[in-house]
């Protein structure tokens, strides 16, 4: 994989504190949908696996919680 199919792969997201790298990648038994973030020194991972058809499914309502993350009170 190169830096720009990298570049690609990757895509933010805007959420309620900043912004949220995603990834969607399908292999051939499972689909992963994942978004992280750094703020204040702290990780936050997100993670959702399944079958392709559950995991495409499921994208929009993953997408949608991601926008809705608040990593402040």
């Amino acid at each position: 994989m190169t830096e720009n199919d990298l570049k690609t792969l990757v895509v933010p997201v805007k959420a309620n504190d900043g912004e949220i790298y995603t990834v969607d990648m399908a292999g051939p038994n499972t689909h992963l949908l994942a978004g992280w973030a750094r703020v204040d020194g702290q990780s936050w991972f997100f993670k959702l696996t399944g079958p392709d058809a559950v995991a495409s499914g499921e994208k929009a309502k993953f997408t949608k919680f991601l926008q809705s993350v608040q990593f402040h009170p």
